[in-house]
């Protein structure tokens, strides 16, 4: 039995929302690798804010939001907002010159070298693996929103 998103939404008590929020505005790579974990099937992927190339600058994109798909490359995308169509993540992101990297290491040495070390972007950024403990305690007690 197929569960109606609307329903699953009316049923997040204002703390679930604010998990959300959390996790989508600063600690969605640590959400992706713990869905990953709990649905191996998943890969991640990275929206990345693509730039001019400047002759200073070493990279032509700034890290924007870490998600996961399934192996088909479907308009479907699972973050902390649960299941939903790709083209929401653009309007989530309007203002950025989109570019998604669909190529993320996303096996399980990424999953052990997020808990407790490092994740590599145009920056070194560390993360507190609560974090990542936390996301999956809570895609646990709300899998059905992340189920495909």
């Amino acid at each position: 039995m197929k569960i109606e998103k609307n329903f699953l939404l009316e049923n997040l008590t204002e703390e679930d929302e604010d998990t959300i929020e959390y996790y989508m505005t600063g600690s969605c790579i640590a959400f992706a690798v713990a869905l990953k974990e709990i649905f191996p099937d998943y890969q991640i992927a990275v929206l990345l804010d693509e730039k001019e190339l400047d002759e200073e600058v070493e990279y032509d994109f700034d890290f924007v939001h870490a998600f996961c798909y399934k192996d088909d490359k479907s308009n479907t995308i699972i973050d902390a907002r649960g299941v939903r169509p790709q083209k929401e993540l653009y309007e989530e992101f309007y203002d950025i010159n989109p570019r998604i990297d669909w190529d993320v290491r996303s096996s399980k040495s990424l999953i052990d070298e997020y808990a407790g070390k490092e994740f590599y972007s145009e920056e070194t950024y560390e993360y507190d693996v609560v974090d990542y403990q936390n996301a999956k305690k809570f895609i646990k007690k709300h899998s059905d929103m992340y189920k495909i």
